[in-house]
């Protein structure tokens, strides 16, 4: 989910993907306010399960897809 976000927003132009990159790095360069709160609060999300090895259940999934997935339709 969340590297599809990223690659919405690369081919919009919004960020320039680079492997490297973190992604405090992708946050600070969105431009765009609605654009860049949502992607932040969407990031801790990301950060927090995948980082921190929390598993979630099917529930929370689904919460937290339609979030990246209403998030896409804003790029």
């Amino acid at each position: 989910l969340y590297l599809r976000s990223l690659k919405k927003l690369s081919d919009a132009e919004i960020i320039q993907w680079q492997p490297e990159k973190t992604n405090y790095n992708y946050f600070t360069e969105i431009s765009k306010p609605e654009i860049k709160h949502e992607f932040g609060l969407l990031t801790h999300q990301f950060d927090y399960i995948w980082y921190g090895d929390f598993p979630i259940d099917v529930q929370k999934f689904e919460s937290i897809n339609q979030s990246f997935n209403h998030f896409n339709t804003k790029i």
